[in-house]
């Protein structure tokens, strides 16, 4: 026999919603990648000014913070936790 339809709305009403959120999970089509533009500014937030940015005088977390943005490192760390060459391996001396 044929269900009553106060019956039939609430399971009406559950396959719509799945539909709706099946629908939803589809993936956008891809762009493409515009290519990375040279220059431009790099900002970060601060909590506060930094003290100095001499690398020999950083003492404060911002002064870190800013230091390491600016500043290559000799030695740093890879992916697997050991050091490997940062500017150390660019072969630059002064003279």
């Amino acid at each position: 026999m044929c269900k009553k339809p106060e019956r039939a709305l609430p399971i009406v009403a559950t396959a719509l919603a799945i539909m709706a959120l099946l629908v939803a999970c589809v993936p956008a089509p891809l762009s493409p990648t515009p290519e990375p533009k040279g220059g431009g500014e790099f900002r970060v937030i601060l909590l506060a000014e930094p003290q100095s940015l001499n690398p020999d005088l950083r003492n404060d977390d911002a002064s870190v913070i800013v230091a390491n943005n600016l500043f290559n490192r000799l030695v740093t760390a890879d992916s697997a936790s050991s050091n490997a060459n940062d500017y150390a391996a660019k072969g630059t001396s002064r003279r």
